[in-house]
């Protein structure tokens, strides 16, 4: 996903499955991109906070429901 783009993503499945799902893109802020360096305490909380947002949208759609 790095070096890809959203779209190009979602025309590949549509080649390989003749469907386009629905898609949503999320950013996570973060500071430092060096090669093999971990995530930050930053991106690491931002994560999280993303997951949590995530999981309670998810729950809220009629029908979506996590397990």
């Amino acid at each position: 996903g790095h070096h890809e783009t959203p779209g190009n993503l979602l025309a590949l499945v549509h080649v390989l499955d003749g469907k386009t799902p629905d898609a949503w893109l999320m950013s996570i802020a973060a500071s430092s991109f060096e090669p093999g360096d971990g995530l930050t305490k930053e991106a690491e909380r931002n994560l999280q906070k993303a997951l949590h947002w995530i999981r309670n949208w998810l729950t809220e759609q009629p029908c979506m429901k996590l397990a």
